[in-house]
């Protein structure tokens, strides 16, 4: 028995061991960019920086060129420098003509730019010259001096995406009765709640009224967050005697149209505006035993949409809650539902209402770069598989996919082959990249990977389309925010190419904001400082205590719009 059992551990080690050196093969061949690839020829000096509490930090010298490296053999600062030299608070960097400083943590404080860069005494504080003979005196342990030392710099050379908070004369403060907000925008509003009023107002994204605070609205919003959707405002208001009622208001604060949620033996059930300006309602009459159920697709003011779709079709069984069955228009297509068996079959029609595929899939994702994701039934063909249709409803990628894959992004999609490990193919289907433990979509042409599974070694980092790192060794925490629901967010909202765009934040421990390559925005921003929500490229802050908050809202550079201030009394 002792002898089976050394057999099957030293067979296991050996396993082991194999798949370690086929994966570390695999990052090695990943890391194409030879700046971060560890030089075994390099010189090396011990300094008392480290990254972690476990990793000291060497300079580096290989010829000329010297960088910063760590005992784990990882290059933190490129081998690409002219001359580094050790300060108390991190390194000074030459590289031709310039000087810049990085912190204990290889990060930069003051990118490569200035002419000259002394050390003062303490030697956290230094004597500062740009290249237009600009002076002044930056202590890196004085937040007040050392913001204004990089503002000055920000303007100077458009220095990014380091995120600090600064304001100007543009800057609104606007001053309010006791209120509550959600902090996050929404077609570019956001809602503000007057407690004394008990009535709704909206700020657009320069701090201006959209619509003042007049919508009625009883109870203070607590689970029940208003927020516009698809151009409209749904709002539910309920009675003392839970009779509910729905009212649709524009962006105007007009509104358009009321519907009671019971009429007598007919229950109205209605969904938020998609874009495209549609809802999903759904129409009882009698009770779940011996009633009917109609679905129909319905405007702002009430009237039926897409009639074609489900035909005027009654159903005696249908789920209660048609929030989970509206899909919004993407790339001019839209998913529906069938009902007409015991088992919700999907579908897609387009824009002006033409059904292009009948609901023949067990499960559909929304379109993304001309394809959407679809699972065919348990019955049939290739069943519970996956694969990708175009908008004719033609199978381009068979179903051929044991796990659901992510959609397209950039003409590539992440999908999951049956060991665990990801892989990206493109719009043929097509494998094209290395396997990870995991992997996201592109947005502004990178995107996040890990090498390997999480219980080994968590090693993330970010890569563009050729599969390069363009930033190494990320935290942990920046996984736990790359929802596929951002994702997707972050694809429809963002209309540029800028590789700065902010479109991932975390908001536990860290109060710290990060672009799609994975690099900090806000390196300034001290611990009393949160950051509950990034939406439509508007970050929302919370300073101080709860009884002295203060909610501010800026730009993905730091720039403060405007402040939300209670009045005095």
């Amino acid at each position: 028995m002792k002898k089976t059992i050394l057999v099957k551990t030293l067979v296991c080690l050996c396993l082991l061991m194999s798949w370690m050196c086929v994966n570390a093969q695999q990052l090695q061949a990943l890391v194409s960019d030879s700046r971060y690839i560890y030089p075994t020829n390099g010189e090396l000096t011990k300094t008392q920086g480290s990254v972690e509490d476990y990793h000291d930090f060497y300079i580096c010298r290989v010829g000329d060129k010297v960088g910063i490296v760590d005992d784990g053999e990882r290059v933190i600062v490129p081998i690409e420098y002219d001359e580094i030299k050790h300060v108390d608070c991190g390194y000074l960097m030459r590289k031709e003509n310039s000087w810049g400083l990085i912190d204990a943590h290889g990060e930069w404080v003051i990118p490569p730019v200035l002419a000259s860069l002394t050390c003062d005494d303490p030697r956290h504080s230094f004597w500062c010259k740009t290249h237009d003979e600009l002076d002044f005196f930056l202590d890196y342990w004085d937040k007040d001096m050392f913001d204004k030392a990089v503002t000055t710099l920000t303007a100077l050379y458009n220095w990014g995406p380091y995120f600090f908070l600064r304001s100007d004369s543009t800057t609104k403060v606007i001053s309010l009765d006791e209120y509550w907000t959600s902090g996050k925008f929404h077609d570019g509003l956001l809602p503000i709640w007057d407690k004394n009023s008990k009535k709704l107002g909206f700020l657009n994204k320069n701090g201006e009224w959209a619509i003042p605070q007049i919508i009625p609205f009883t109870e203070k919003p607590f689970m029940y967050e208003p927020a516009f959707s698809g151009g409209y405002l749904l709002l539910e208001e309920t009675t003392m005697d839970y009779k509910t009622t729905y009212k649709i208001y524009n962006k105007k604060g007009k509104l358009l149209w009321t519907q009671k949620h019971r009429v007598g033996e007919t229950t109205y059930s209605l969904t938020e505006y998609m874009p495209g300006g549609f809802a999903l309602a759904r129409v009882q009459v009698g009770n779940d035993y011996n009633g009917t159920v109609q679905w129909k697709y319905v405007s702002p003011t009430g009237q039926e949409m897409f009639p074609e779709v489900f035909a005027g079709k009654r159903y005696k069984w249908s789920p209660d809650n048609p929030s989970h069955y509206v899909r919004p228009m993407r790339e001019g297509m839209i998913a529906f539902p069938d009902f007409s068996s015991n088992k919700v079959r999907w579908g897609f029609f387009d824009k002006n209402g033409k059904v292009i595929v009948r609901g023949k899939y067990a499960r559909v994702h929304d379109f993304h770069d001309g394809l959407a994701a679809v699972q065919m039934p348990q019955e049939g063909e290739n069943p519970n598989k996956w694969g990708f249709i175009d908008k004719t409803g033609k199978m381009v990628i068979p179903a051929k996919f044991s796990k659901e894959p992510q959609d397209f992004s950039e003409g590539l999609a992440v999908v999951e082959k049956n060991s665990g490990m990801q892989v990206y193919i493109n719009k043929k289907g097509e494998v094209v990249s290395p396997q990870y433990a995991y992997a996201s979509p592109f947005v502004n042409g990178a995107a996040f990977i890990q090498v390997y599974p999480e219980d080994y070694v968590s090693e993330r980092f970010a890569i563009d389309h050729s599969f390069n790192v363009v930033n190494s060794y990320l935290p942990e925490y920046i996984f736990t925010t790359y929802t596929r629901a951002q994702i997707e967010n972050a694809i429809i909202q963002s209309n540029s190419k800028d590789s700065n765009t902010a479109v991932f934040f975390y908001t536990g421990d860290h109060s710290e904001l990060f672009n799609s390559r994975g690099e900090k925005y806000a390196m300034y921003v001290d611990d009393e400082f949160k950051i509950p929500a990034v939406t439509d490229d508007v970050v929302y802050m919370e300073y101080g205590s709860y009884y002295s908050k203060i909610d501010m809202f800026c730009d993905t550079t730091g720039k403060i719009l405007f402040f939300l201030k209670l009045n005095e009394f």
